[in-house]
């Protein structure tokens, strides 16, 4: 659910640690020690947005927020204003390298500006999901595995929520069937999503 190295691991590990510290001070139990734990990983785990979460905004009619943060510092002011989605655009390409256009930005380079983003969020202690934006190059091939795979990379080595590309094609829609076979969702602009917690619908 999170990793015991990111500081918001750390942070819930060191809160269990504390009312456990305490509980045995007042000569409780392990097993009180054992639900204050669980009622903290339920507690992190319910604050996340997720697929679900936001399905259920759309139904009660409630407005879905989403930004975009391309670097640690901005991802971590984000973080404080509970938002629930954040993009990272491959507009970064113009934004922070100075390129004239998106097409110059490699995946690389965008799975680098995830990671970023990612720590400033935990530093935040956000449960916004995280949306990686894959850029000119990463999707476009006749072959759609690759498609996936590039996914993935965005999903393991970034730890991005979900991914986005865009196209309205009849190439494309078979893009989007084979990431949503290997566990999407996307909504507007095709912007196709990777939960890991989670198999991934269409929204």
């Amino acid at each position: 659910m999170f990793s015991s190295s990111s500081v918001a691991g750390k942070s819930i590990l060191g809160r269990i640690a504390s009312v456990s510290s305490t509980l045995s001070r007042r000569g409780e139990s392990s097993d009180a020690s054992y639900r204050i734990a669980s009622a903290c990983f339920r507690r992190s785990f319910a604050s996340k947005t997720s697929a679900l979460s936001l399905n259920a905004k759309k139904r009660k009619g409630k407005k879905i927020t989403m930004v975009t943060a391309y670097d640690f510092p901005s991802a971590a002011h984000v973080a404080r204003a509970g938002i629930d989605m954040i993009l990272v655009g491959d507009s970064v390409a113009m934004v922070h390298l100075g390129h004239e256009t998106t097409q110059n930005v490699s995946i690389d380079t965008m799975i680098h500006h995830c990671q970023s983003v990612k720590r400033g969020l935990e530093l935040g202690g956000s449960g916004s999901m995280l949306v990686g934006d894959m850029p000119f190059g990463s999707y476009e091939y006749e072959n759609t595995d690759i498609a996936l795979q590039n996914a993935y990379r965005f999903v393991k080595e970034a730890g991005c929520d979900a991914v986005k590309l865009e196209g309205g094609s009849v190439h494309r829609a078979k893009t989007a069937q084979k990431i949503v076979e290997g566990g999407g969702k996307f909504p507007c602009r095709l912007c196709f999503m990777y939960p890991p917690l989670c198999s991934m619908h269409v929204i």
